[in-house]
């Protein structure tokens, strides 16, 4: 409903006597009165973001977890047709940040499953709240969010402002409300969907990390739905030792943090996908083979000399890509999930928005070896 003050609706007649149009005067009170308040209240939202407080490490405190407790449970999903990881899926650190906090819900509850819709809310409102943490916590070359490592965690208003340390978020016309609801989807969307039966049943789901239940049989709706961790998902959630998670908390300085994820963590998800996602596989190995061939520069080799060489090659694992658009972006996603699992590196230095070159880690040659050894034994 819309208020008339005495004086608006004297306003108005007077207008009417003098034979203004009232379209007139609703353009100026929009201009002069609506406009501003719309832009503070954007203000409000952009700068009105809760902060990561000491409190919160115990959401991550895998140290703290006991080992021997049964949050988990042994089925776990298999024989999806998506044979590959979702290109939008750009990093892996989510993931882990997914798990860590299902697992602290099942065990502030007492309970192996609980409500879908809890642990989205959950996942989302930590991940902004840590993402901010990070990205405040440092500022530079080194800086976690200079480096990549924040993408994939959920945007806020706050990057808006971060175009100086190479931020991509630009100022638009579309209100950051409607920004922030979109972002929010994105996010769930690409890292804590969780829809078995589908063709695209999310990457917790895809790699066995997690489990779904139904209350009522009945019901398909969100609400219905509840989670728990798998076996292996509550192994890679309890495994402890993330350098951002766990880093962090004891002090570590962006500087210091070599990787998003932990060793055992880069283990178990590369078996995970090893298991699961035979595509995201050959796609792996296409790189590797492409870097291992030129391993004799030292700096690496540029990111856009592997795709081509991969295309001019015409590798099977690339041939599906409807476009040379689609193909780079899904590139770029594989290239941030294998610096992620530790097969690949990125060159020394580098700096926002310039070349990256990238080498085969050792961990890379062993995979490729390993894979190798496999084809020539069927």
């Amino acid at each position: 409903m819309i208020y008339f003050s005495n004086t608006n609706i004297r306003k108005l007649e007077e207008m009417k006597d003098k034979g203004q149009l009232f379209e007139d005067y609703v353009a100026n009170m929009i201009h002069s009165k609506l406009m501003p308040l719309l832009e503070k209240q954007n203000e409000e939202v952009r700068v009105n973001l809760e902060e990561w407080a000491p409190k919160d490490w115990h959401i991550f405190d895998a140290e703290m977890l006991d080992k021997d407790s049964n949050l988990f449970v042994e089925n776990r999903y298999s024989g999806y047709l998506l044979n590959r990881i979702n290109p939008h899926t750009t990093r892996l650190l989510p993931l882990i940040l997914s798990l860590r906090v299902l697992l602290y819900l099942s065990q502030q509850r007492n309970a192996t499953y609980i409500p879908y819709d809890d642990f989205i809310s959950e996942v989302y409102n930590i991940g902004l709240k840590f993402k901010l943490y990070l990205i405040k916590k440092e500022e530079g070359d080194n800086g976690f969010f200079e480096r990549g490592m924040t993408d994939g965690l959920p945007w806020s208003a706050y990057e808006v402002e971060l175009l100086h340390r190479g931020g991509n978020s630009r100022i638009t016309k579309t209100p950051l409300i409607d920004r922030i609801k979109r972002s929010e989807k994105w996010f769930h969307q690409h890292y804590t969907r969780v829809k078995p039966g589908s063709g695209s049943p999310g990457t917790l789901a895809l790699l066995g990390l997690v489990q779904m239940k139904y209350e009522n049989d009945q019901s398909w709706s969100r609400s219905n739905r509840k989670l728990a961790l798998t076996k292996i998902g509550f192994e890679l959630a309890s495994s402890g030792n993330n350098p951002i998670l766990d880093g962090t908390r004891k002090g570590l300085n962006a500087n210091e943090v070599k990787s998003t994820l932990s060793e055992k963590e880069q283990h178990i998800l590369l078996h995970l996908i090893d298991e699961n996602c035979p595509m995201e596989v050959e796609r792996i190995l296409a790189v590797l083979r492409v870097l291992l061939a030129n391993n004799h520069d030292f700096r690496g080799l540029e990111r856009k000399a592997i795709l081509d060489q991969i295309i001019d090659e015409g590798d099977k694992a690339f041939a599906d890509n409807k476009s040379p658009n689609t193909l780079n972006k899904e590139f770029s996603s594989l290239m941030s999930r294998m610096v992620d699992l530790g097969l690949i590196t990125e060159g020394e230095g580098y700096v926002s928005g310039k070349a990256k070159f990238y080498s085969c880690t050792q961990m890379g040659e062993e995979f490729a070896s390993k894979n190798r050894q496999q084809s020539e034994m069927t």
